[in-house]
Order: structure tokens, then C-alpha cells, then sequence
């Protein structure tokens, strides 16, 4: 009968193992918001833009990111930090899936970070 150790080593490892897995598909790939479009569906991206317009509606912010090209994201529920990040001339980080809506490609947005 093997000793306890090697089963709690095999858990460790069997364990990371399946983290490690688990976390394959879940980095996001930087770009910049000019060369993205349809082909870019189903990816995470991060891009580091400028906030050109914003619309608040209901519990989400609507908005036209910019940087040499416009490309529409939505943030469902931003918190009160994002709402202050997501204001038309701002710079920030978006961190977000891009995902096809009514036959357009937009960013739907993870999380923001004020850059600068």
C-alpha cells in the first residue's frame, strides 16, 4: 500500500494539471481596436484606446473606442470606478470578448483600467 504522501502529491499535481487546462482560452490577446473586426469574433482581446463617445442606458454604458478607427463596446453593470473610466477623451485598457451583434463586431467589456 503506497503511503498517503503519494496520494496527496498525485491530488497536487492532477490538481494543477486541471488549472492549467482550465486556463488555456482565457488570455486575452492584445491588439489595437484598428485592425479588429468580424474575423475577431470569440476572442478575448485587450486594447489600449482612446474613449471617443459614451451612452449611459439603464445599468449600461454603450461607447465608440477609437484609435485611428472606431469600434463599438458595451460594459453591462460597470461599477462606479468604470463609469468615471468610460468618459468620452479618456485613455483606458479594455479588457473584453468580442462578439458579433446584429451583424456588427463590438467589444463586450471584462474590465477597464484608466491608463496615464
Amino acid at each position: 500500500v503506497p503511503p498517503p504522501v503519494s496520494f496527496a502529491l498525485l491530488g497536487a499535481l492532477l490538481g494543477l494539471g486541471l488549472f492549467w487546462l482550465g486556463s488555456q482560452g482565457t488570455a486575452y490577446e492584445k491588439t489595437r481596436v484598428f485592425f479588429l473586426d468580424e474575423s475577431w469574433a470569440g476572442k478575448k482581446v485587450v486594447v489600449q484606446t482612446r474613449v471617443g463617445w459614451a451612452k449611459a442606458s439603464g445599468n449600461t454604458i454603450l461607447l465608440g473606442l477609437n484609435d485611428g478607427k472606431e469600434f463599438a463596446a458595451v460594459k453591462f453593470r460597470p461599477s462606479d470606478l468604470e463609469i468615471a473610466l468610460l468618459r468620452p477623451g479618456r485613455f483606458v485598457k479594455v479588457f473584453g470578448r468580442v462578439q458579433d451583434y446584429q451583424g456588427e463586431p463590438e467589444i463586450v467589456i471584462d474590465r477597464v483600467e484608466g491608463i496615464g
